[in-house]
């Protein structure tokens, strides 16, 4: 079945928490215990299906609840949960579960810098103030906040729920906005793809520019060509969206044609996005009927 254009929202890839922080800096994490980081993110950058992705967030989460004032397994902890909800889990319930906990890991992550922490306690929802105190240090955490945030949208909500959440996708796009602030070519291409995806998706009147959006995605492709994510995004949801079955297959084709160890990027979306590659190109004859 060809996706309609608001599918395409599920790879903007892209929540809403809000949460309170004390202004007493938390403890960083020192070389004392930095080689227990180390072997957790070792164990993430490894993970290459349900089993071993899980396990990973289970040794994530440990590191994380004993250095509370620690930014990175923290952000980590949000790629890793917004990973699983998008290519390990099918039921809702488990997916909204699984973006639910990437979001409350990436605030928590921003909330480890002290003038995001500030300004979300003396402004309370003015989240883009927050964001200008966030560079470039924090684009993992930025970038899934927004994956997590706009997979729950699309994988989670009713039609109704969609209407009165939509306020909520204004944040995405304030994220997206900080981080072509602090790098035009953030996160190797994915925040312009997501900024195209999210132009497409959207009908004129709400903002949405094809023309654009095509543009964008085109850059993304053109200029990151050692990273598989979009020519995947691109055949996924654009090509099938407009029965372009050449495009599809070309860009497919490409993705799992990569060797994974030459790509940009985190080894565990490549590992789930090449397999998923291989299994939209085996349904090609039925979604192209």
């Amino acid at each position: 079945m060809i996706p309609t254009h608001k599918r395409i929202l599920g790879i903007v890839c892209v929540l809403l928490l809000s949460s309170c922080a004390s202004q007493t800096p938390l403890p960083p994490v020192t070389a004392d215990n930095r080689v227990d980081l180390v072997a957790s993110l070792r164990a993430y950058s490894q993970a290459d299906s349900r089993e071993t992705v899980l396990a990973a967030i289970r040794q994530l989460e440990r590191f994380a609840a004993a250095h509370p004032g620690d930014y990175t397994s923290r952000a980590r902890l949000a790629n890793a949960y917004t990973l699983y909800g998008a290519f390990y889990v099918q039921d809702v319930p488990a997916k909204e579960a699984a973006y639910t906990a990437a979001l409350r890991y990436a605030e928590a992550a921003m909330l480890t810098v002290p003038g995001f922490a500030h300004v979300r306690q003396t402004r309370g929802v003015a989240f883009h103030f927050a964001l200008q105190q966030l560079d470039h240090r924090h684009l993992e955490a930025m970038e899934f906040w927004k994956a997590a945030l706009l997979y729950d949208y699309e994988e989670c909500s009713g039609a109704m729920s969609k209407v009165l959440r939509y306020g909520q996708l204004m944040r995405a796009v304030a994220v997206m906005d900080r981080m072509d602030q602090i790098d035009r070519n953030a996160n190797w291409g994915n925040n312009r793809l997501a900024r195209g995806f999210y132009l497409y998706a959207m009908p004129a009147y709400m903002g949405g520019d094809v023309e654009q959006a095509q543009q964008l995605i085109g850059a993304a492709v053109q200029d990151n060509p050692r990273n598989i994510v979009p020519r995947w995004g691109r055949a996924k949801y654009v090509a099938l969206a407009e029965s372009d079955r050449e495009l599809f297959k070309q860009d497919l084709q490409w993705v799992v044609a990569q060797p994974l160890d030459e790509l940009v990027g985190y080894r565990p979306w490549n590992v789930a996005i090449q397999q998923d590659a291989r299994r939209l190109l085996k349904q090609t004859r039925r979604l192209f009927k």
